[in-house]
């Protein structure tokens, strides 16, 4: 007979891996959790810059609106000032000053005027314009004192 060979057979026991998925159900939600955390950390810095932002600019408007005040004040009283010098220049007793002693004008010594009603001219000298206290550089009004008193 014929001697039966031993045949080694190699029985291999299906091993089971452990459970992957398990581990990835774990992590998952830690990761998930993480990448939120993450997230919420980098919205609350982009809104911080923004507020910071825009309380720099705010501050900024603030300091431009102190200095264009304090410009104001300043251009105000320049205005003041120049009102004032305006009117010294445009005095009268400094104009017939200057028109005196530069051009070498003088006062006139006999004043007439007519009147739209009266045939008649008549005449102020300068002596009786100046006895006139309230009528003194207003010529004028010493011609309406004249025609009332000649009935013109």
């Amino acid at each position: 007979m014929l001697a039966k060979r031993k045949e080694e057979w190699d029985f291999y026991v299906e091993q089971t891996a452990p459970d992957v998925s398990a581990k990835v159900k774990e992590t998952y939600p830690v990761r998930q959790l993480q990448t939120r955390f993450f997230g919420l950390i980098l919205f609350l810095a982009a809104m911080a810059m923004i507020l910071t932002l825009q309380n720099s600019f705010i501050v900024r408007n603030g300091y431009d609106v102190v200095q264009v005040k304090s410009d104001i004040v300043k251009m105000e009283k320049e205005n003041e000032l120049l009102q004032l010098d305006i009117a010294k220049m445009k005095s009268p007793q400094r104009i017939q000053a200057i028109a005196a002693k530069d051009l070498g004008m003088i006062s006139p010594q006999n004043i007439y005027h007519a009147s739209a009603g009266s045939q008649k001219a008549s005449y102020v000298t300068i002596a009786q314009q100046q006895q006139s206290k309230e009528n003194r550089g207003a010529g004028i009004f010493a011609f309406n004192k004249t025609e009332t008193k000649n009935g013109l």
